[in-house]
C-alpha cells in the first residue's frame, strides 16, 4: 500500500532559519551529583558561653578537618552557610561511586568527632543529610555553583538526621546499597514535599565482598581463558591478564565469577586482594592503602589501635614493622626515612599475601588501573620484584594502561564484548523472571545494547514502573565518569557533537567546536582519533564518525544545559542546509530541539519528510506553537502527524487527529482542506474495516478533489476506494473507480498498477495480478529503487499461500534480502509462505526456522487487525503443513483478534480452518460448531477469499448431510438444500483450480487440504 500523498497548497515559503548562534554557549552542565549538607548541633548555645574568637577558631579546626576530608575522598565544599556546610560530590569531577565517597566522608568525620582525642569540646556533634540527584553547575561572577532541588533535600534529610548521624535519600542507598550497612527505612515528610519520602541512616561500610547475586551469562569462553591463564601460572607461564571493555560491559562481574571458580578447586586457599584506585583518589599512595585498607576492613583514618589490631588479626606481620607500616593510613607518623617505609610497607603486603597459605597463587585485582596513582606504581613495581609469593594479577579498565601493565608483567589481554541480544534477552529474564513481559525484555535488550550493567539498570527501572526509554541515573553517570578523564578539548568535543544522531565529517565537527581554520581542524583530528580511542566513537564510514552506541550519546546529550542545545541544535541545522548534506528528517529534527518554531514549521511543510514516529513530540510542539490565525500551516502540520502515525502503522490514535483537522478546516472554509479531512477519514474507517463509511468520505474526498482540481490527491482517494469496494465485495465498483485513475506519470501509473494487482489477487485471479506485480517490479528495477524489488518479490512469496507456487525458484533466492522493508502484517504471511517452500522441498529444519519467525513477527504485530489478517494467514500455512495443534493455536488466537476488530474475512478463514481441524480430527461436535458459526458470514456482503468459500460449502453439505431430516440452522443451512451447498463448493474449486493456470500447480492443489475431497463428492 502506497504511503499517504503529498501535496503543499501554498508553495513554496522561506524556510531561513530564524534562531541564530548569536549568543554564546553558557558555562556548565546538566549532571547527577550527591550532596552532603552538614549541620552543626548545639552551636547556638555553645556560642552564648564561649567568646567569639574562641567560636571561630573552633568553627575553623572542624571545618578544616571536614573540608580535608571531603577533598580526600573527591568532592568540593561548594558553600558555608554559618554553622552548616555543602559539599558536593560529582563536582568538578564526576565519579562512578560518587554517593559512596560523600557516605565515606560523612561516616569519616563523625568517627572523627566521636574520638576522645579529637580535640573538641563536649556536646559538639553534627547532622548530615545525603541525597543525590540533578544539578546544573555554571558561574555566578566569579564563583563556580551548582543550583537544583537537590541542594535543598539534603538540606531536609539533615534536619531530620539524629545527632552524630548520617540520613541518606533512598536514591543514594541504592547508588551503594551492597557497601553499607543501613538502619531500616524511616517515612519522612519533608518541607517542601507533598509525598513522603524513605530515608535510611548509614551506619558503617561493609568490607568489599566478591559474591554477586546477578546471574553469569554468556561469559563462559572468556572465563575459561582467565582460568586457564592461572592454571599456566601455577605452573610458572603466565603473569596475568588485562581485561578491557566498556563501562558497564561486565569486567567486575567475570573477575568475581573467576574467582568463585577458584574457589572450586580441590583444597583451594588463597588471598584475594582488591584495589580500585578511583576510590581513595591520586594523593600518594591512596592505591596501596585501598589495598590495605579493604583486606583489613578498615577506614581510611583509623588509628594506630584499630589498625594494629586488625594486622595481628588477619596476618602474621612482626611487630617492627608496624609503626612505620602505619604511616600508610596517617603520612605524619612515616618514617624520615622512604625507604624506610616502603619497606615496612611490602612487608605488610608479604604478610598479607601469605595470610591464606601457600597452596595456590594469590590473585591481585586491579580495577581502572589507568587511574593507579604513581607512588603506588613504583611501590608495587619494586614489590613484584622482591615479594616473597609470585600473585596472579588481573588488571581491568577501559583501555590498556602500558604503564601498569609493565608493572604488574601483566602480558595477556582478554577484550569484553556487549551481548547478543539473544543472551541480553535471557538475563533480563533471569534479572526478573516474573515482571517483564515481551515488550518490556525486547525493550530493555534494545535500549541496553548487550552491556550487562545496563540491562540490570533497565530491569531495576522496569521494576519502578518507570519509562524504559529513559536513560537510568546510574548508566549515564557511569559514561559520563568515562568521560570527565579525558582532556578538556576532547570533552567539549564531544559534548557538542551529541546534538548529531547520524554520522558527520570533520568539517561538520570543526562547526560544532566553531573553529574553521587549517590548525584548529588538526586539533579537531586530534580529538576524534582520542575519542576513537577510548571507544567512545566509532568510524562509520570513510571521513565519517559516529557515537559508538546510541546510549553513549544520550548520556553525553544530557550533560547539555538545555540553551546550549538550543544553540548547537540551530548549528547542526545551518551547517546541514547549506551544505546540503543530511536527511530531512534530521534538519527537521535539530530545527524542532532548536525552538525554532517558524523555521521548523515551514521546513516540514515545505519538504514532507517521511518521519520516525519519535518525532511525534516535535510535531506537536510545532502544533502547541502555532497560532491559531495560520490555519493553513496548522492543517498541514495535522496532517503530517496523521501521516506520520499511518506510515508507521500507529493507527490507533487517528481519528482525534483527523477530528481536529476537519474543525480546522471548517474554519477555513477551502475545499482543499475539506478534501484532506474527508480523504484521511475514508483512511481512518478503512483502518478500522469500517468500510461503508470509509466509501461515503472516499466519495466525498474525490468530489471536492476533483472540484479544486487536485488529481493527484483524487488517484490516492480512487486507490483506497477501490480496497474499500472490494472489502464489501463490490468488484464491479472496485474496478471501475480504479479504471478512472488516469496513467500519465509515473506517480499515479504506480498507483494504478498496485492497486490492479491487489485487485487481481483479492478476485483470487493470479496470472493477472503477477503480471501487475512484475510490472511494479519492472518499474523499481528502472529507477534503482532495490528494496521496492525485493519488497514486491516478497510480497509475491506472500501470495503463494493463496496461488500455491512454493517452487518458484527466482522467488525464494535470498529470501532474507527479500524480507528487508517488509511491514509486520505481510511479513507473517511471507514467513509462513516461505516456510512452507522449505517444507515442500525437504529442508524441515529451514522450514522450522521460517515458521519461528512468522511466529515471532505476529508477536510484534500491535494492532488486532493487523493479527487477525497475519493468524488467519498463519493458522492456513499451518494446516497446509499439516501442523495440526499449531494451525489451531493461530486460528483460535486469530479469531479472537478479528472478532475485536471487525475483521470479517480473517474471522471467516479462522473459522473455517476450525471447521477443517474438527473434521479431520473426527471432532463433530466442534466442527458442527465452527460451520454454523460461519454461515452468517457465508453470505455477508464481505470480501472473502473464493478457496475458504469452497471449504465452507463443501464443509456445510457434509455437516447437512449427516443430520437428521428437517434439520434447519436459521436461513441459511437447511438440509433439503444441501445439494446446492455441495454444487456450489465444486464450482468455487473448479474457478480455483482454473485460475492456477498450470497442471502442475493444480495437481499440488489438490493434494493440500481438503480440495480433492471436493472434486470426487
Amino acid at each position: 500500500m502506497p504511503d499517504i500523498e503529498k501535496n503543499d497548497p501554498d508553495g513554496g515559503r522561506d524556510t531561513s532559519i530564524i534562531l541564530k548562534d548569536s549568543a554564546s554557549l553558557k558555562d556548565g552542565e546538566r549532571r547527577t551529583v550527591t550532596v552532603l549538607f552538614a549541620d552543626m548541633k548545639g552551636f547556638t548555645s555553645l556560642s552564648e558561653r564561649s567568646d567569639p574568637e574562641e567560636m571561630d577558631i573552633l568553627m575553623g579546626r572542624v571545618f578544616s578537618r571536614f573540608d580535608s576530608i571531603i577533598c580526600k575522598h573527591g568532592g568540593y565544599v561548594e558553600k558555608y552557610i554559618g554553622d552548616a556546610l555543602v559539599a558536593v560530590f560529582g563536582v568538578p569531577e564526576l565519579h562512578e561511586d560518587d554517593a559512596a565517597r560523600s557516605i565515606d566522608s560523612a561516616l569519616e568525620f563523625i568517627s572523627s568527632i566521636r574520638r576522645a582525642s579529637s580535640g573538641l569540646p563536649d556536646g559538639l556533634a553534627f547532622r548530615i543529610g545525603v541525597h543525590t540527584g540533578l544539578v546544573t553547575t555554571g558561574r555566578r561572577g566569579d564563583h563556580e555553583v551548582v543550583t537544583g532541588h537537590t541542594l535543598a533535600v539534603a538540606a531536609r534529610l539533615q534536619t531530620a538526621a539524629p545527632a552524630n548521624a548520617i540520613l541518606v535519600s533512598a536514591v543514594t542507598r541504592e547508588a551503594c546499597e551492597k557497601q553499607y550497612v543501613f538502619a531500616d527505612p524511616q517515612e519522612l515528610v519533608l518541607k517542601g514535599k507533598d509525598e513522603r519520602v524513605l530515608a535510611y541512616q548509614a551506619l558503617a561500610r561493609r568490607k568489599a565482598i566478591f559474591d554477586y547475586g546477578t546471574p553469569f551469562v554468556d561469559r563462559k569462553l572468556p572465563l575459561e581463558t582467565l582460568t586457564g591463564e592461572y592454571v599456566r601460572h601455577m605452573r610458572g607461564s603466565s603473569g596475568g591478564v588485562y581485561v578491557l571493555g566498556d563501562g558497564g560491559i561486565g569486567k567486575t562481574r567475570l573477575v568475581a565469577e573467576f574467582w568463585a571458580r577458584l574457589k572450586g578447586f580441590p583444597g583451594f586457599q588463597a588471598t584475594f586482594l582488591s584495589i580500585n584506585p578511583s576510590l581513595f583518589g591520586a594523593f600518594e599512595y591512596a592505591a596501596a592503602l585501598n589495598a590495605v585498607a579493604d583486606f583489613l576492613d578498615l577506614r581510611g583514618d583509623a588509628t594506630f589501635e584499630e589498625f594494629r589490631a586488625a594486622v595481628q588479626d588477619r596476618t602474621g606481620l612482626e611487630e617492627k614493622w608496624l609503626k612505620n607500616a602505619y604511616g600508610l593510613f596517617n603520612p605524619a607518623e612515616r618514617p624520615a626515612g622512604e625507604s624506610r617505609f616502603t619497606a615496612a610497607l611490602a612487608a605488610l603486603f608479604d604478610a598479607i599475601l601469605a595470610s591464606d597459605g601457600d597452596a595456590y597463587p594469590d590473585v591481585i585485582f586491579v580495577d581502572n588501573a589507568r587511574l593507579m596513582d604513581e607512588s603506588s606504581l613504583e611501590f608495587f613495581r619494586s614489590f613484584r620484584n622482591a615479594a616473597r609469593s609470585r600473585p596472579f594479577v588481573v588488571l581491568c579498565d577501559r583501555a590498556r594502561s602500558d604503564t601498569a601493565a609493565g608493572v604488574f608483567g601483566v602480558g595477556i589481554e582478554l577484550r569484553l564484548e556487549p551481548l547478543v541480544k539473544e543472551d541480553s534477552a535471557v538475563l533480563a529474564r533471569l534479572l526478573d523472571p516474573v515482571g517483564l513481559d515481551d515488550e518490556a525484555v525486547e525493550l530493555i535488550v534494545e535500549r541496553s545494547q548487550g552491556y550487562p550493567l545496563f540491562i540490570e539498570e533497565y530491569v531495576k527501572l522496569a521494576r519502578q514502573d518507570s519509562d524504559l526509554r529513559h536513560l537510568p541515573e546510574s548508566i549515564q553517570t557511569t559514561i559520563l565518569a568515562a568521560l570527565e578523564r579525558l582532556d578538556p578539548d576532547t570533552r567539549t568535543l564531544a559534548r557538542r557533537l551529541s546534538v548529531l544522531r547520524y554520522p558527520f565529517t570533520i568539517d561538520f565537527a570543526a562547526t560544532m567546536r566553531a573553529a574553521r581554520d587549517d590548525a584548529a581542524c588538526m586539533d579537531i583530528q586530534a580529538c576524534l582519533d582520542h575519542l576513537l580511542e577510548e571507544r567512545i566513537l566509532n568510524r562509520t564510514g570513510e571521513g565519517l564518525w559516529g557515537f559508538k552506541h546510541s546510549i553513549v550519546r544520550e548520556a553525553v546529550y544530557s550533560s547539555l544545559l538545555l540553551h546550549n542545545r538550543k544553540l548547537l541544535h540551530a548549528l547542526a541545522a545551518d551547517y546541514l542546509r547549506a551544505a546540503g548534506q543530511g536527511k530531512p528528517v534530521d534538519i527537521f529534527y535539530h530545527l524542532a530541539e532548536a525552538e525554532s518554531w517558524q523555521a521548523a514549521r515551514a521546513y516540514l511543510v515545505k519538504e514532507r519528510p517521511q518521519l520516525p514516529l519519535d518525532s511525534l513530540p516535535w510535531i506537536q510542539k510545532l502544533i502547541d506553537n502555532c497560532p491559531e490565525s495560520a490555519l493553513g500551516e496548522l492543517i498541514e502540520l495535522h496532517f503530517i502527524k496523521y501521516a506520520t502515525n499511518y506510515n508507521n502503522k500507529a493507527y490507533k490514535d487517528l481519528r482525534p487527529i483527523v477530528h481536529e483537522m476537519y474543525r480546522l478546516a471548517l474554519r477555513s472554509r477551502k475545499r482543499f482542506y475539506l478534501a484532506r479531512c474527508y480523504h484521511l477519514l475514508m483512511i481512518t474507517y478503512y483502518m478500522d474495516m469500517d468500510y461503508r463509511s470509509a466509501t461515503l468520505y472516499g466519495s466525498k474526498a474525490l468530489e471536492a478533489y476533483e472540484g479544486g482540481g487536485n488529481e493527484k490527491g483524487a488517484c490516492n482517494a480512487r486507490f483506497f476506494l477501490s480496497l474499500c469496494f472490494a472489502g464489501m465485495d463490490r468488484f464491479d465498483r472496485a474496478w471501475a473507480v480504479l479504471d478512472e485513475i488516469p496513467r500519465s506519470d509515473p506517480y499515479t501509473a504506480g498507483l494504478y498498477d498496485a492497486g490492479m494487482a491487489a485487485y487481481h489477487r483479492m478476485r483470487g485471479e493470479y496470472e493477472e495480478s503477477a503480471m501487475f506485480a512484475r510490472k511494479i517490479i519492472a518499474d523499481a528495477e528502472a529507477r534503482g529503487d532495490v528494496d521496492e524489488v525485493c519488497r514486491r518479490k516478497a510480497m509475491m512469496l506472500a501470495d503463494s499461500l493463496q496461488n500455491f507456487r512454493f517452487d518458484d525458484a527466482w522467488l525464494t533466492d535470498k529470501p532474507e534480502r527479500l524480507y528487508c522493508g517488509l511491514d509486520g502484517e505481510t511479513s507473517v504471511p511471507f514467513h509462513a509462505a516461505l516456510a512452507l517452500s522449505y517444507r515442500f522441498a525437504g529442508d524441515t529444519e529451514a522450514s522450522a526456522k521460517a515458521f519461528a519467525s512468522a511466529d515471532y513477527h505476529l508477536a510484534q504485530l500491535h494492532s488486532d487487525g493487523e493479527r487477525a489478517a497475519a493468524g488467519s494467514a498463519l493458522s492456513w500455512a499451518r494446516l497446509l503443513a499439516g501442523d495440526r495443534k499449531e494451525a489451531r493455536e493461530r486460528a483460535l488466537a486469530g479469531l479472537e483478534a478479528s472478532v475485536r476488530s471487525r475483521h470479517y474475512s480473517a474471522m471467516f478463514e479462522c473459522q473455517t480452518n476450525l471447521a477443517e481441524l474438527a473434521y479431520l480430527e473426527g471432532n463433530a461436535d466442534e466442527f458442527a460448531f465452527f460451520v454454523t458459526d460461519a454461515c452468517i458470514l457465508a453470505g455477508a456482503p464481505i470480501y472473502r477469499e473464493r478457496k475458504a468459500l469452497a471449504r465452507y460449502f463443501y464443509f456445510a453439505w457434509l455437516l447437512m448431510e449427516s443430520s437428521p431430516e428437517g434439520f434447519a440452522h436459521g436461513d441459511t443451512l437447511r438440509r433439503d438444500e444441501r445439494d446446492e451447498h455441495l454444487a456450489e463448493a465444486k464450482r468455487l474449486l473448479e474457478d480455483e483450480l482454473a485460475a492456477l493456470g498450470d497442471d502442475d500447480i493444480r495437481e499440488r492443489a489438490l493434494s493440500l487440504s481438503i480440495f480433492d475431497r471436493i472434486a470426487k463428492a
